[in-house]
């Protein structure tokens, strides 16, 4: 036995060309028209394009974000990413890449400080005479020419008869 077509009419006004469901005259999506919409909504949102997936938070490096770039204009181009989402990851990238130098010159400078700071203090030691800062070549033995308490009554430094 042939099946009839459904006797709804599509959204542009014209005869719907599915076959009617048995023990009816109209088609599947004619007889429940909220199941189309549902079963509409599940397949468009299996199509979706998925966003790439991001890197890890610390392994941002000028190259890696060349690499997001490049596979972000290949989708946007390809049409899996929409252009708008690509825009959004230029604009990352681009802050990202900002950050990515100033923390390099911070880490520099700080590295360069850190160098003459270490510079400084190694002229410093080397233009002091011996012996002044009390740090090198210090010792608890008293110097030649010093009097110890047990000379304190003896008069034999070397004066005569005062």
């Amino acid at each position: 036995m042939a099946k009839r077509p459904c006797s709804g009419k599509t959204a542009t006004g014209e005869a719907c060309r599915a076959q009617a469901v048995e023990g009816g005259d109209l088609c599947f999506f004619h007889t429940n028209p909220n199941r189309a919409r549902t079963l509409g909504r599940i397949g468009g949102s299996k199509n979706r394009a998925q966003p790439p997936e991001p890197p890890a938070a610390g392994s941002l490096s000028a190259g890696s974000l060349r690499d997001i770039l490049a596979e972000t204009i290949y989708e946007v181009r390809a049409k899996k990413l929409s252009p708008r989402v690509g825009g959004a990851l230029a604009q990352l990238c681009n802050t990202a890449h900002r950050i990515l130098q100033t923390a390099d010159l911070e880490a520099r400078l700080t590295r360069l400080e850190q160098l003459l700071a270490e510079q400084e203090r190694r002229v410093t030691d080397a233009t002091k005479p011996h012996g002044q800062d009390g740090s090198h070549g210090e010792t608890n033995a008293p110097p030649d020419n010093a009097h110890t308490p047990e000379d304190a009554g003896d008069n034999n430094d070397g004066s005569e008869g005062e």
